[in-house]
């Protein structure tokens, strides 16, 4: 880990989480924007995956709900097409 990452989870207050709110929660991802491990999804997208929106909490990008759409159908065409 780095300071970043270190800083992502008190930020994001993980660090703190119970274990069964943790479980509810996707972890840290490197954001689209800066690629550090900060970027804190709001949750799953529709095919499981974390691709939804949220927040970098190093750089402050945030992922908006077209471009989460965008990632998510990608994310689900690489692995559909993967299975062959």
């Amino acid at each position: 880990m780095n300071l970043y990452e270190d800083a992502a989870g008190e930020a994001t207050g993980i660090d703190f989480m119970s274990p069964e709110d943790r479980l509810l929660r996707p972890d840290l991802e490197a954001c689209d924007e800066c690629g550090r491990m900060t970027f804190w999804p709001d949750g799953h997208d529709e095919f499981g995956g974390t691709n939804s929106t949220g927040r970098c909490v190093a750089c402050g990008y945030e992922r908006t709900a077209e471009a989460a759409e965008k990632l998510a159908l990608e994310a689900e065409y690489e692995r559909y097409m993967a299975k062959d």
